[in-house]
C-alpha cells in the first residue's frame, strides 16, 4: 500500500475548500496543470514541498495560495478539501467527492498506463472517469468568459448589427472592465480553449526596447456595410493627427469595395493583418476549412499591397470572437502566421460608451501593451470611433506612442535581456 505521499500533486483552491490533483506516475503531468489552470495553485514535490505556486488571475491578494499552504502545513485531512483527482499517464483520472483519505487508498487501482481499475464493490466512495480538460476549471471560468467576450446571453450579443443594450447590462459590463480587467485577466480570457500561446504583449522588463511604444489594432476592418457607412477617412485623420500608426484585423469578406481606402492606409504606413473570411469564429472548422479561410484572407490582403506598392507580406493573425484552438495553431505555424491578441481591451462591443472606453484602454495600456479595439461605422459601433479619440489623447498625455504590432515586434526584437 502506497504511503500517504509518493506523488507530485497540484493542489488548487476554490472558496471554502481546497481540491487536491494527484499524479503518481510523475512530474511532467502535474506541471502541465499547473500551467493550464487559471486560479490559485501550487505544485508539490512527492515530500509534500511546495515547489512553485501562482495566484490566480482573479485573487488579487493570493489569499487562495495562503490556504493550500495552510491546508498543507498543518497537516488537515478531510475537512479542508473538496474533491481529489487522481491521474495516469494520459490524463484519465478517477475522482474521490468524500474524503482525502479514501481517495490516497485506490492509488493501487490507478495503472499507470491511464487504465482505470473500475471501482471495488460495496463501497461508498463515489468513483468517476474524467478527462484531464473537463475538471471544475472548465465550468469556473465559463460564465466569465463568455462575460468578456460579450457572448453571455445575457448580454445582447451581435455578430452583424448591434442591439440596444439597456442601463442595467451596461452598468454591470463597466463595473467588470473596471474591477476584473488588467494584463492578467485580458490575456488569460482574451483567447481560448488554447491559453498562453498567443502574442499579447511584450514585457518591458525582458524587452526594454519597447518602453514607449503600444501597439493598436483595429478589429472588423474596414468596413461590413458600403461605402457610405465607412469611417475610415474619419479614422485616418484621426490617426495622423497623433502621428499613431494601427494593425487593421480585416475581414475579407467586408473589403470588397473598400480597397481604395485600405490602400490609404498602407500608404499612411499602417498595416493589415488576418481576421478571416467572416466575421465568426473558426474553433469548430475542420484543419481544412480553416487553412482555406486563412488562405483567402492573406491573398486579398496580399491583392490590396500589391495595389498599394508595399512589401507584399502578411505576419499577424487575429481569432476571431477569441476562439483558438491547437488546431488552428498548427495552420498558423504552416503559413508563418502569428496569432496576436491584446492585453488592453474594454469591452467595446458591448459597452458603447466611447469615453469610457477610450479611457479605460488609455489607463491599462504599459510599455510594449497591444490594445484591441473594433472599427467604427456609421451605424455600427460608432461609439468606438469616440473611444479611439480618448485612447489616443490618453497615451500621449502618457507619453505612450501608438504603432504597428510589426514595430512594437521590431522594438521587441532589437534588444532583449
Amino acid at each position: 500500500m502506497p504511503s500517504v505521499h509518493v506523488a507530485w500533486e497540484v493542489w488548487t483552491s476554490k472558496p471554502g475548500s481546497v481540491d487536491r490533483h494527484v499524479f503518481p506516475c510523475g512530474e511532467a503531468q502535474a506541471r502541465e496543470l499547473f500551467k493550464s489552470l487559471y486560479f490559485s495553485r501550487v505544485l508539490f514535490s512527492p515530500e509534500l514541498i511546495p515547489v512553485e505556486q501562482q495566484a490566480g488571475v482573479l485573487d488579487l491578494h493570493s489569499a487562495g495560495v495562503d490556504a493550500i499552504l495552510k491546508a498543507s502545513s498543518t497537516g488537515s485531512t478531510e475537512h479542508s478539501f473538496g474533491k481529489v483527482y487522481v491521474y495516469g499517464v494520459d490524463g484519465r483520472c478517477i475522482k474521490c467527492e468524500d474524503s482525502h483519505q479514501q481517495s490516497q487508498n485506490q492509488y493501487g487501482n490507478l495503472c499507470c498506463s491511464g487504465d482505470v481499475v473500475p471501482r471495488v464493490e460495496n463501497t461508498d466512495t463515489k468513483f468517476e472517469e474524467q478527462d484531464l480538460q473537463n475538471h471544475d476549471a472548465d465550468q469556473r471560468c465559463q460564465s466569465f468568459e463568455e462575460l468578456f467576450t460579450g457572448s453571455c446571453p445575457t448580454l445582447d450579443k451581435s455578430h452583424s448589427m448591434p442591439h440596444s443594450r439597456g442601463p442595467l447590462t451596461q452598468s454591470l459590463t463597466k463595473m467588470v472592465v473596471k474591477t476584473l480587467f488588467n494584463r492578467k485577466t485580458v490575456t488569460f480570457f482574451g483567447s481560448g480553449p488554447l491559453r498562453n500561446a498567443s502574442l499579447c504583449y511584450y514585457d518591458v522588463a525582458h524587452r526594454p526596447k519597447v518602453t514607449g511604444f503600444v501597439a493598436l489594432t483595429i478589429d472588423d476592418a474596414p468596413c461590413r456595410q458600403g461605402r457610405s457607412a465607412s469611417m475610415v477617412q474619419m479614422v485616418r485623420a484621426l490617426l495622423r493627427k497623433y502621428n499613431a500608426k494601427v494593425t487593421f484585423m480585416l475581414i475579407s469578406k467586408h473589403a470588397t469595395g473598400h480597397e481604395e481606402d485600405l490602400v490609404d492606409l498602407l500608404n499612411d504606413g499602417h498595416e493589415l493583418g488576418n481576421h478571416g473570411v467572416e466575421d465568426r469564429p473558426y474553433h469548430e472548422e475542420d484543419e481544412a476549412a480553416f487553412e482555406e479561410a486563412v488562405s483567402k484572407c492573406t491573398e486579398k490582403i496580399r491583392s490590396i499591397q500589391r495595389r498599394a506598392g508595399v512589401k507584399d507580406q502578411v505576419s499577424w493573425f487575429r481569432a476571431p470572437h477569441g476562439k483558438y484552438t491547437l488546431t488552428m495553431e498548427k495552420v498558423l505555424s504552416r503559413k508563418g502566421l502569428t496569432n496576436v491578441m491584446c492585453d488592453t481591451y474594454a469591452c467595446c462591443p458591448v459597452i458603447q460608451d466611447g469615453a469610457f472606453i477610450g479611457d479605460a484602454l488609455a489607463n491599462y495600456a504599459t510599455h510594449g501593451s497591444i490594445i484591441l479595439v473594433h472599427m467604427p461605422e456609421h451605424g455600427f459601433r460608432d461609439w468606438c470611433y469616440t473611444a479611439l479619440e480618448h485612447v489616443l489623447e490618453g497615451l500621449s498625455k502618457r507619453g505612450l506612442q501608438a504603432v504597428t504590432v510589426s514595430e512594437l515586434a521590431m522594438h521587441a526584437r532589437s534588444q532583449e535581456c
